[in-house]
């Protein structure tokens, strides 16, 4: 009660019903960046089919070691004879990209030991070669400021809103510098389609549009 003329914005994600929400209540939209930065880099990953194959087949791969305790306890006595400490693999989950970032991250620290359990197991499921590290290595290399990012802005102890000009240009930089040092064929895809969709997309978080739906 009492706040109606004091809403001047409504900021959500990129549904439908929000935006008609907006509508509704006759103030102006904008698409929340963090939400935003969520499906750029998710559409950039499902573009690029080789990096999907490798997807997949780590999804397979965390499965199996969390699904077979066998697979887990093998897992567990690797690391442990080669000196490392025991560390779970981690999945990747469909509604958050970082996720994506996180599997391939533990999966490249622990391709060794993974490896050499999955060797030791009778299963089907085909470890990943050095190709695929040296294309998840880029892969790594390109989305850690996305993951910064995303990190930073999904923090309820802070106001975001000041955050996101800096986070832009620190994208923008390492997009640039990405290009430069990632070595593989998907690496360079990764990044030119991270370059075609992120500068548009953002860009509309910074128009809020009026209850009519025009853009101010």
């Amino acid at each position: 009660m009492g706040i109606s003329d004091k809403v001047t914005c409504l900021v959500t994600d990129g549904a439908a019903n929000m935006g008609a929400c907006a509508k509704e209540m006759g103030v102006r939209h904008a698409i929340c960046v963090a939400h935003s930065l969520n499906l750029i880099v998710k559409k950039s990953l499902n573009a690029n089919e080789e990096l999907s194959e490798i997807r997949d087949k780590s999804r397979k791969i965390v499965g199996h070691f969390k699904s077979s305790t066998t697979a887990k306890e093998r897992l567990s006595q690797v690391q442990v004879q080669m000196g490392r400490p025991v560390l779970k693999l981690i999945q990747e989950v469909e509604t958050r990209w970082n996720s994506t970032f996180l599997m391939f991250q533990r999966l490249f620290d622990e391709r060794e030991p993974v490896g050499a359990a999955l060797a030791g197991l009778k299963t089907d499921i085909s470890p990943l070669c050095s190709q695929h590290f040296n294309i998840i290595a880029d892969s790594l290399k390109i989305l850690a400021p996305f993951n910064e990012a995303t990190i930073e802005l999904s923090e309820e102890k802070r106001v975001s809103g000041s955050k996101v000009i800096p986070m832009l240009t620190m994208l923008h930089h390492a997009l640039e510098d990405g290009e430069i040092n990632v070595c593989t064929p998907e690496g360079m895809a990764l990044v030119g389609c991270l370059k075609k969709t992120v500068y548009l997309a953002i860009s509309e978080c910074f128009i809020p549009q009026h209850y009519t739906g025009s853009k101010i």
